[in-house]
């Protein structure tokens, strides 16, 4: 999908210079890759309306590739508010210092030596950092197997966890990635198969497109559903959005929905961050009040 929309997105581009040199062409070419971006298109998942009396969880994800120079990430922060900001392939110092986002938000999750992820989590409301499966040699370079921050969206149990494949730039990274993610997919279709009354909200940098073999295995064998649209693409980040690729992405399990998903502006980065609004599929409806009670019913009351 996100191939085709490139290219349907290069024909249009190029199909006045087609029509140029022969109108019938110029014509087939134009229609012709407008087809096929409408096609595309419908291979996105993107996100749908809020539900009525939702209330959102929101987070921001971003892998700085290990930058310590972050002052546009950190204003759009400070801008937008998420409730958790997770930095992803980030240095040992994690986020660098700055007075107002400090006063905000407090570290939760920190990387640890020896292990595939570099992660820092932070958060500016409430949470516990729980695993989602025991202990075991085979989830060492788990991510959600051992750090989650367990956060509250009324009153329902979220886990906020982050997945980071290897970088597929060799033959070894690239098996490296695909036994990440086949580990991954296992422990979160087991954590939601043992706890179903518990959603998930995923963060990912997961190198891979969205109709990658990567992606298309994650969601296959973890049961969580990815969340991209076009012109949202993340990398790299010198090129049009039109042309960068949805590699950064959220999930969610069945659940949650996402209602809104933005990307941020570029920089130190080769990524861009995503800011993403997580909800409730089905919010619970509020209590009668007394008012409520004592009013007539649309049925039958007068």
């Amino acid at each position: 999908a996100q191939a085709a929309w490139q290219i349907s997105a290069v024909g249009l581009v190029c199909a006045p210079i087609g029509w140029l040199a022969s109108r019938r062409g110029g014509l087939a070419l134009a229609v012709a890759s407008l087809a096929l971006g409408v096609a595309s298109v419908a291979q996105f998942n993107g996100p749908v309306p809020k539900p009525a009396g939702a209330e959102v969880l929101r987070v921001a994800s971003f892998n700085v590739a290990s930058r310590t120079t972050l002052e546009g990430f950190i204003d759009w922060c400070m801008a937008e508010e998420p409730h958790v900001v997770v930095l992803i392939e980030s240095s040992p110092l994690g986020m660098p210092a700055h007075a107002e986002f400090d006063a905000v938000y407090r570290p939760v999750i920190k990387p640890e030596s020896g292990l595939r992820w570099a992660i820092h989590v932070y958060a500016r409301i409430d949470g516990e950092v729980v695993r989602m499966v025991p202990p075991a040699r085979e989830h060492r370079h788990s991510f959600p197997a051992a750090r989650n921050l367990e956060v509250s969206l009324q009153g329902e149990r979220v886990l906020v966890s982050a997945f980071h494949p290897p970088s597929p730039r060799s033959v070894a990274s690239w098996r490296e990635s695909f036994e990440d993610a086949n580990v991954d997919a296992r422990v979160i279709a087991r954590f939601t198969q043992e706890q179903p009354d518990t959603h998930v909200a995923l963060v990912t940098d997961s190198n891979s497109t969205p109709t990658g073999a990567l992606r298309q295995r994650l969601a296959r064998e973890s049961g969580l559903r990815s969340w991209s649209a076009p012109l949202l693409g993340t990398w790299p980040d010198h090129l049009p959005a039109a042309m960068t690729v949805a590699i950064d992405t959220p999930w969610t399990s069945p659940g949650l929905v996402v209602t809104r998903l933005a990307v941020g502006p570029g920089g130190p980065s080769d990524h861009r961050p995503i800011m993403v609004d997580f909800a409730l599929a089905e919010p619970p409806t509020a209590p009668p009040t007394d008012q409520d009670a004592e009013a007539p019913s649309a049925a039958g009351g007068s």
